[in-house]
């Protein structure tokens, strides 16, 4: 298993106001790889229905997709009762690669944007990439990075479960 994390603080992109006082917003990623033993296209078919993510990720209850490609929305149902609005940026079948957006964010963060690319090894191995970028106050930062980071873990080994069946 080839494992990959990244933490970085990209750049300063602005002030936001925060009970009466200004906030430096830095612009922050969480970016993972990791090798899944299945065929590309057996992970990709999996991934692009948002609505297996109940399936794939144990802290989700269940989503709720509308569309599929460039017009698909969802909600994420989150067990703790939290619920996260999405939405599809960009779409490739043919390249195994989309990029989403949360909508109104129920968290302390703006501006996220997740890229999941899916890339053929040999018939039997791709590499699966998930990285996500988003603006955040310092407070938050390191709560939020670790929390991404969580999800991605479950969400590898999640599917690598749920292929193994």
């Amino acid at each position: 298993m080839r494992y990959l994390l990244l933490l970085l603080t990209l750049l300063p992109l602005g002030l936001a106001a925060q009970t009466g006082a200004d906030t430096l917003l830095l612009r922050h990623g969480v970016a993972a790889e990791q090798v899944i033993h299945q065929p590309a296209d057996r992970v990709w078919e999996l991934i692009a229905d948002w609505n297996n993510l109940g399936r794939i990720a144990p802290n989700v209850d269940r989503t709720v997709m509308r569309g599929r490609g460039l017009s698909a929305t969802w909600v994420i149902y989150v067990n703790n009762g939290l619920e996260v609005p999405e939405r599809m940026l960009t779409f490739s079948d043919a390249l195994q690669r989309m990029s989403y957006t949360m909508v109104d964010p129920p968290l302390p963060l703006r501006n996220y944007v997740g890229v999941i690319d899916v890339d053929p090894i040999d018939n039997a191995t791709c590499l699966l990439s998930f990285h996500l970028t988003f603006e955040a106050q310092g407070a938050h930062r390191a709560k939020l990075i670790e929390t991404f980071h969580t999800f991605q873990e479950a969400y590898f080994a999640g599917i690598e479960a749920v292929l193994a069946k």
